[in-house]
């Protein structure tokens, strides 16, 4: 008896961890232009965009510690510091998490020039 109660609690553990860390990753979107503030588009130059590397910015929150989802204006934010840019062209999003553990955006495009760059 105490032999099986040891294998069960082996699999019902087994079984726990695995669902806990189990997670997916889906792409929330993909865009021509994405700004995470107000920017002028009077200097615009696609060109220029479209010729820089890309870019990743992320925000990442881990649930044990009672946070709050990850958040899609500080990855985007991450990215254009990242860009020194103040939008991105040919953005994607895409959330990630394990189950009940930890929550990610990862946003990447290409950068923007900012307006005085673009001059």
């Amino acid at each position: 008896m105490k032999h099986l109660r040891t294998m069960v609690t082996t699999a019902t553990g087994t079984l726990l961890a695995l669902g806990l860390s189990t997670g997916c990753s889906s792409n929330l979107g993909d865009f021509t232009l994405l700004a995470s503030k107000n920017i002028d588009l009077s200097h615009f130059d696609s060109q220029k965009a479209e010729n820089s590397a890309p870019v990743t910015g992320s925000d990442t929150k881990w649930f044990y510690t009672f946070s709050s989802p990850a958040n899609l204006k500080e990855a985007t934010d991450h990215a254009e510091e990242a860009g020194q840019a103040n939008s991105l062209t040919n953005a994607r999003i895409v959330d990630s998490y394990i189950y009940v553990i930890k929550d990610e955006i990862d946003v990447t495009g290409n950068p923007v020039p900012r307006s005085s760059d673009a001059k």
